[in-house]
């Protein structure tokens, strides 16, 4: 995979291709309708060669998804090293071409349009393209590390953690369905505040959004949480994600979602043994059953791809957050 990425991470069916399967699969959405602060037309991307002719068409094909960085506006950036940094809040427009490739056709970088805030487009020269594109993954570093990783994973987990912790006894049902999933969040997540988003943690001492910024991406970050996006087959559904191809991390989350909801048992296995009842032990080995079969189809299937995609292998999940 590693050597893919070296010999390709600039081509725009790879960068496409990353929203689906890479770093962050979250913010990625069927576009139903161009938002007005996005003036892209069909003049702009028929010139490019792979791009489709009739925008409004495509988008009633489903054919067009956009990525939009908006909780990244007006997020005040820091200097490092005597340096300023910058954090581009960017609107992406991607389009599915015939043989099912995803590729990016249109790139702003700030959220209000004007002179001072070019569209850029594939036919643009290569620098200018390429580091358009640059300034989207940096957009996509900061958002993901904040929202969907800190916040939505690390954050969000501690809560059920204290709260187990503090309100169930070890002889729950309850206590023993949860306490398996808090395995050291807690640890880890003292050690985040510490290395990662202290004074002079390592997001806050390397990162543009470090310091003020950060704090002002998780609030607004949190106001936008719903409970529906938390649940994969809603969140799928509500980005209109339900059909595009090689779209990896729905086909597996899909499946281990649904293994998760088969009848009140816990995720994989367990150092402790906190079920000793012959009924919650059935269910388990049932369940760890299922998980061994969806890791096999999941390996026969990456054996055919060029990249393989195992973030979502039963076999690479931990049944906490402590990653």
């Amino acid at each position: 995979v590693t050597v893919y990425v070296k010999d390709h991470w600039k081509d725009d069916d790879f960068f496409g291709y990353q929203f689906l399967n890479g770093l962050n699969p979250m913010v990625i959405r069927r576009c139903d309708t161009l938002p007005d602060n996005f003036p892209v037309t069909d003049d702009m991307i028929s010139k490019h060669s792979n791009g489709p002719s009739w925008l409004d068409q495509e988008i009633k094909c489903g054919n067009i998804f956009l990525c939009d960085y908006k909780l990244l506006d007006e997020v005040k950036t820091r200097e490092i090293h005597g340096k300023q940094q910058y954090l581009a809040a960017p609107l992406v427009l991607l389009y599915k071409t015939a043989d099912d490739k995803l590729v990016p056709i249109a790139i702003q970088l700030k959220q209000e349009p004007g002179p001072d805030n070019p569209i850029f487009l594939p036919t643009d020269s290569s620098h200018d393209w390429l580091l358009a594109k640059t300034f989207v993954r940096s957009a996509e570093f900061n958002l993901h590390e904040l929202n969907f990783h800190l916040l939505r994973t690390h954050l969000l987990a501690e809560v059920f953690a204290v709260s187990t912790l503090r309100n169930l006894p070890m002889v729950h049902p309850l206590y023993k369905l949860l306490i398996p999933h808090t395995r050291y969040t807690l640890h880890i997540n003292v050690l985040a505040r510490k290395v990662l988003i202290s004074e002079n943690g390592v997001l806050t001492t390397v990162a543009s959004s470090g310091g003020e910024g950060m704090f002002k991406i998780l609030g607004d970050s949190l106001s936008s949480m719903t409970y529906r996006s938390l649940c994969i087959p809603d969140d799928i559904a509500d980005r209109g994600m339900e059909n595009i191809p090689n779209f990896y991390y729905r086909d597996d989350g899909l499946k281990l979602w649904n293994s998760l909801h088969s009848p009140q048992v816990p995720l994989g296995n367990y150092p402790e043994e906190h079920f000793t009842e012959e009924e919650p032990r059935r269910l388990i080995q049932a369940f760890q059953n299922e998980l061994m079969q969806l890791s096999d189809e999941i390996k026969k299937r990456n054996e055919k791809l060029v990249v393989r995609y195992e973030y979502l292998d039963p076999e690479k999940i931990g049944n906490s957050v402590t990653i």
